[in-house]
């Protein structure tokens, strides 16, 4: 099973709860960079982590994909008792949400193996684990707002693709809210979206005019390189919003036509092949279904 990357195409931070946690709203879209999951009956709890060569190392006893499993048996009465195989794509700390969808797609195939008739449970852990888990059981547009667990349905989006951009250095998310939290920045307001946008280029005005994403600045703080990467990526004629997804490191460019984004990504190849950044680049198709 795939597990999608997402990008927050926007991310204002609203307000704080009682509990110290952050109140969002934030329209999310999913990718077709994916992480890969498998799994295999067995007697014991299992997790093999199969990475991308220059990844960083995961835990196999610490992570989401662990924790949910753990949880939903717990739920259950069972042991958790999966052989689980997982080939890791999505950078870590990069504001693709990898962790998180990771964490959805093996409850979604728990709920297949262990024959469960209903969501409620999934949605009940995926909501207790995580800011985003919930929405990344769907793989649909949606809108976050709260805590990351009261979802809206999108506004209809067109097909889109999208050039990721990550320095290759890991923008942890629990530094980047302590740092814009530090700087006493003014909270923003929700987002009325409109019910539909009929073009990339209608969507991309109206997210360049009424929404931004109120992490940048922390992030750039904590991965300098961010910035470069933002000015690259808005520089070409074709490329309709650069913006960063999450609290990074990854940022996005959107584009109307894949051939614009391949051109994209190749001419930062070319123009800054001997900037000492190593660069992570992905084109990708944006699901606006």
């Amino acid at each position: 099973m795939l597990a999608r990357a997402k990008i927050n195409l926007h991310l204002h931070i609203t307000g704080r709860a009682d509990n110290g946690y952050h109140l969002l709203d934030s329209l999310v879209v999913f990718t077709s960079l994916a992480d890969e999951i498998q799994i295999r009956s067995s007697d014991h709890y299992d997790l093999k982590i199969h990475e991308r060569m220059g990844s960083q190392p995961l835990s196999s006893t610490d992570n989401l994909v662990t924790r949910a499993t753990y949880l939903l048996a717990h739920h259950l009465g069972i042991p958790p008792y999966v052989s689980i195989d997982l080939f890791k794509n999505i950078p870590l700390s990069a504001g693709l949400g990898g962790g998180s969808a990771d964490a959805a797609a093996i409850l979604t195939l728990l709920k297949k193996h262990w024959k469960l008739e209903s969501d409620d449970l999934l949605q009940l852990v995926a909501a207790s684990l995580g800011s985003d888990i919930l929405a990344c059981l769907y793989n649909v547009p949606v809108i976050m707002r709260e805590t990351g667990n009261k979802l809206i349905p999108a506004p209809s989006i067109p097909k889109l693709y999208a050039l990721l951009v990550n320095p290759n250095m890991p923008c942890p998310t629990p530094a980047a809210y302590r740092i814009y939290a530090e700087n006493n920045s003014q909270f923003s307001n929700k987002v009325a979206f409109p019910d539909e946008f009929r073009s990339p280029d209608s969507l991309c005005r109206f997210l360049k005019d009424h929404t931004r994403n109120d992490l940048t600045e922390a992030a750039i703080s904590l991965v300098p390189q961010i910035k470069n990467i933002l000015d690259w990526l808005s520089v070409y004629p074709d490329c309709l919003l650069a913006r960063l997804s999450g609290s990074g490191a990854t940022c996005f460019g959107l584009f109307a036509e894949k051939e614009h984004a391949e051109k994209a990504g190749q001419d930062i190849i070319k123009d800054h092949q001997n900037t000492p950044l190593d660069l992570r680049l992905e084109c990708v198709e944006v699901n606006g279904e």
